[in-house]
């Protein structure tokens, strides 16, 4: 049982699968400033670790990272570590990498991590130490084309880039992680009532994982109850928005993954919630 990648997998889809539809505007870039958002795990109602995410927009760049770490309990049994970084382009459609490096912590205690690079003509390329043997499970050039990493997904529904009238929780995200490929597709399950620190236009999504090709991974379902649409204005006046997953269930082969938002912060500022 790979339990980090399942993890990293988990943590992918957890936070991508949270968007809500902002109002119509304008197409522009992603807003200027920084968001850091925590999230407590549980497994089988027993919390075993956390989940950090942040990322920085600044005109037209962007840099986002995903830490994971394992505590109480499960530190002592299983002590584990996962970190992503991806950065690259932004514009006002969509987020385009230019590298995304992830190194990890096994449970035998060795290291492992890998980087893909993505350049404007051609395929990303992977890079691990140690080498990984993908010749069971390749994954052709053609089917990396036009994929983003993990971490660039779930920025991108963040900075409010995937959303729409037309699809209120989200597109299809294909994802390539170096050595999987899989899409997450978004449904719209219904809309929640707004209730204080619930954000704008709370709802209830879904995410579909489907794997295209590489590494198989035992993801069952993603659901978010409910996702928050933040809305902040900072010292000069501007307004920037939002979007995150506030509760998610992600069910894999193994059990059953709780992540709760337990911090929020835009500008290095706490932002309010419902718990």
């Amino acid at each position: 049982m790979q339990i980090p990648a399942s993890l990293m997998m988990a943590a992918a889809v957890t936070l991508a699968q949270g968007s809500a539809a902002p109002p119509p505007h304008p197409l522009q870039l992603p807003p200027a400033g920084s968001i850091a958002l925590s999230y407590t795990l549980t497994l089988l109602a027993i919390p075993f670790g956390h989940i950090d995410y942040e990322a920085r927009f600044e005109g037209a760049r962007y840099k986002a990272e995903i830490h994971f770490r394992t505590s109480g309990l499960a530190a002592l049994l299983w002590k584990a570590r996962i970190d992503a970084t991806a950065e690259g382009r932004a514009t006002p459609e969509a987020l385009f990498p230019e590298s995304y490096t992830s190194r990890s912590l096994t449970q035998a205690g060795a290291q492992r991590s890998v980087r893909v690079n993505y350049s404007a003509k051609g395929a990303p390329s992977m890079t691990a130490d140690p080498p990984y043997d993908l010749s069971l499970y390749p994954v052709t050039n053609a089917q990396k084309q036009g994929t983003v990493d993990p971490v660039t997904a779930i920025s991108s529904v963040i900075a409010g880039l995937s959303a729409s009238a037309r699809e209120p929780c989200g597109k299809t995200l294909a994802v390539f992680d170096g050595r999987r490929r899989y899409d997450i597709a978004f449904s719209f399950i219904r809309e929640e009532q707004d209730s204080e620190g619930a954000g704008a236009h709370p709802r209830v999504c879904k995410a579909e994982y489907r794997h295209i090709a590489g590494l198989k991974q035992d993801v069952v379902d993603v659901s978010a109850v409910p996702a928050m649409y933040a809305t902040f204005v900072d010292a000069s006046g501007e307004t920037r928005s939002y979007t995150f997953a506030r509760t998610i269930w992600s069910s894999f082969l193994w059990g059953a993954v709780n992540a709760k938002l337990s911090e929020a912060k835009l500008d290095g500022k706490s932002v309010p919630f419902a718990q």
